[in-house]
């Protein structure tokens, strides 16, 4: 092998190089260039500058002005073991306790060389030197005196300390990596092929062991946790010793030296914060006698799930749901016996990955690949789980993910009822329009509403049921409804009801519940049944009452329109469209209320239909008519009105017609209610006649038969 096989040439230059201690420039704005193979010599007095140049070239330090450049390359940023530069110190710097082939090896060892090549390499280098050469005659005798004359020195010594002599004549003869003995031995915690794994940007902790445990082989004792290249050789386990301090030494890949102290935290257990990385770094641990060699910090992203699916296939059901798990839309909800599989995928490949959860056993998650799981479970009960990932790199662990499962109670159908259009109060004859409004969580099948009828039969209470209404609701073909308004009519006439009856009626729902049909029942709705007489009474008294609140909206309507007629400015404009409102209100009100009425003769059969027709046309539409035009008509004059800056006759006199026209429509109104209950009046004074006279034949008839059956008794 050649000397150029051995030693790369390159040009080396420094560019405006200063470095500076404090206030003193050791070296200041030095440039020089070095060609290829060019012998360069420093010539100064001590102190001026040459070992620093030469240690800014090997990169033990750093310059604080200029650059240094290898085959163009600026080599500032990059770390001492990189760099392909060797420096002879001027007292040699060789290891004591190390053979030559070791001194020599060593750098090559550092870069990872090992094995036949490494030998090779350090043979030829020493062959270059020729040690043989460079030592002459009179010396070798007095060499050879000397050997044969320590000979002696080293047969005593072997005598009086074996284990010590065993392992000199090891090292210098054989070439062992056993150390020397030492007093503290060091173990950075968690590397893996001499690297450390750090979560990109986080925070990190480097620990450190100072009482590791040592394993014993046929070459000597192994550290526990150290590479391979630490043997202690002897017999008797060696024993650690924990430094009072523990220091870092590491080197960003982007440049720089930075320094740490380690905290102890246990017996002989130290620790290290490292700040946030994002790119990797290089560093060494040094504690007591003992330090290490160059270990990598690898910043990588931590393991992910890239993507989590929860397959469903509930009771009853021939297909598989399909849900994403982890977006926001995804309600996990499922039925008891519900078959769930779980498919997850990470975003790296996994040593291992597994659920957990804090309330029961977790469903088992079954390797597919390097980044492919997959676990089934039949639901029985809620699942929170947590899934937890370790990567086959560093053996990070993923951050916190949670999937929560929830169990769906299939419940029965809830089931309201109201009516519409009568009171609390029917009549034997009475249309029940009613309103049943049914919600299933998964369809229903039927439909159906219950009247209980409670009597007295001969002074005990009698409970009878019936079922005046059932709807299906499954067809052939179409999916179960999930929520039914329907509006059935019960006619009481139907169901041989009497006055003084109570009836009961609530709304009921069927499901189609996979673990057996679900019934869901409303509250009971409740009604007295009463004469057709004593009810008619009732309503007419409501009608009467809402005469009379009509009648104060026209005492209103009339002082507005007397207000109106004095008005000399716009100060009484906004109390005249307040009452206008009130007025307007009322009217509604009144409207409304008589509507009700009506709606509550109509489906009791009260009143005759010409009677029914003369409330509706003649008093209930007009006071709909009044509320839509007449009212709103004045409350557009005064709005009007308020609109200009001041009074204006034409607008008054506006004003005022339109709440003349208002007023002679309510008191024509006024008049049809009066009207309409005379006519009630003179109605019902009628039938009572005519219902006299029934009774009264109805006797005659009964005493005549009396008599004929006392006749032909006798």
């Amino acid at each position: 092998m050649t000397q150029s096989e051995l030693i790369r040439l390159s040009e080396v230059r420094m560019e405006g190089v200063g470095k500076r201690y404090g206030d003193h420039w050791a070296v200041a704005d030095v440039s020089i260039s070095i060609r290829p193979g060019e012998f360069y010599t420093l010539l100064g007095p001590s102190g001026c500058g040459k070992t620093t140049l030469l240690r800014l070239l090997a990169g033990f330090i750093t310059p604080d002005t200029g650059r240094i450049v290898i085959d163009d390359e600026p080599i500032d940023a990059v770390p001492p073991w990189k760099r392909n530069v060797g420096m002879v110190f001027q007292h040699y710097a060789l290891w004591p306790h190390l053979s030559v082939f070791e001194n020599v090896a060593f750098g090559l060892r550092e870069r990872g060389m090992s094995g036949e090549a490494l030998t090779r390499k350090v043979a030829t280098a020493l062959e270059q030197v020729d040690l043989q050469a460079m030592l002459n005659a009179p010396r070798r005798r007095r060499l050879v005196g000397i050997v044969l004359a320590t000979a002696g020195v080293v047969l005593a010594f072997y005598l009086l300390f074996p284990t010590m002599a065993t392992l000199w004549a090891k090292r210098w003869l054989t070439g062992s990596n056993a150390r020397w003995p030492q007093h503290t031995y060091l173990v950075v915690m968690g590397l893996s092929d001499g690297r450390l794994w750090v979560p990109r940007g986080e925070a990190a902790v480097i620990q450190v062991d100072a009482l590791p445990d040592f394993a014993q082989d046929e070459n000597g004792w192994r550290v526990v946790g150290r590479d391979q290249s630490v043997l202690v050789a002897g017999d008797a386990k060696p024993q650690s010793e924990a430094p009072d301090t523990v220091t870092l030494d590491y080197w960003p890949s982007s440049g720089g030296h930075k320094q740490g102290a380690f905290t102890r935290f246990d017996e002989g257990r130290f620790r290290y914060e490292l700040p946030p990385l994002t790119e990797p770094a290089t560093f060494t641990v040094s504690g007591g006698d003992d330090w290490t060699q160059v270990m990598q910090i690898e910043p990588i992203d931590r393991p992910a799930v890239k993507n989590l699916t929860v397959s469903a296939l509930p009771p009853g059901k021939s297909e598989e749901e399909v849900f994403e798990a982890g977006q926001r839309d995804a309600q996990l909800l499922f039925l008891k016996t519900t078959r769930l599989k779980f498919d997850l995928q990470s975003d790296q490949p996994l040593e291992r990955a597994r659920l957990v959860s804090a309330t029961g056993t977790p469903p088992t998650l079954e390797r597919r690949d390097d980044s492919h799981f997959a676990a089934q479970v039949e639901m029985d009960e809620p699942l929170s789980l947590e899934v937890q990932l370790v990567g086959q790199r560093g053996g990070l662990t993923s951050k916190p993910y949670f999937v929560t499962v929830g169990l769906l109670n299939d419940r029965a159908p809830r089931v309201t009822i109201r009516s519409t259009g009568i009171g609390r109060r029917v009549t034997p004859q009475a249309r029940l329009p009613l309103v049943v409004h049914a919600v299933d969580d998964f369809g229903m099948t039927a439909m159906a509403i219950d009247l209980e009828q409670a009597a007295l039969v001969e002074s005990q209470p009698q409970t009878t049921m019936h079922h005046p209404f059932q709807q299906p609701l499954s067809k052939e073909g179409q999916p179960l409804p999930l929520e039914v308004d329907s509006q059935p009519t019960i006619r009481l006439s139907e169901l041989s009801i009497n006055a003084g009856n109570t009836i009961r009626l609530r709304g009921r729902a069927t499901d189609a519940c996979v673990f057996g049909p679900q019934d869901g029942e409303s509250r009971w709705l409740t009604l007295q049944v009463v004469t057709p007489e004593e009810l008619f009474y009732e309503i007419l008294t409501r009608q009467r009452e809402q005469r009379g609140r009509f009648a104060k909206a026209l005492e209103l309507a009339k002082t507005q329109l007397g207000t109106i007629g004095q008005m000399k400015d716009l100060s009484d404009g906004p109390t005249l469209s307040r009452v206008n409102q009130v007025v307007m209100r009322q009217v509604w009100q009144v409207a409304n209320q008589l509507d009700a009425t009506l709606a509550e003769m109509t489906n009791n059969d009260l009143g005759s239909p010409q009677g029914r027709e003369l409330l509706a046309t003649s008093i209930i539409a007009p006071l709909r008519t009044l509320h839509a035009e007449g009212l709103s008509d004045v409350g557009g004059k005064l709005q009007t009105l308020l609109a200009e800056s001041e009074l204006k006759d034409a607008n008054r006199d506006e004003l005022a017609q339109a709440q003349q026209e208002v007023v002679t429509q309510m008191q024509r109104i006024l008049t049809q209610m009066s009207q309409w209950e005379s006519f009630v009046d003179v109605v019902n004074q009628l039938r009572q006649i005519i219902k006299q006279q029934d009774d009264l034949l109805n006797n005659t008839q009964k005493i005549e038969k009396d008599r004929i059956h006392g006749v032909f008794d006798e």
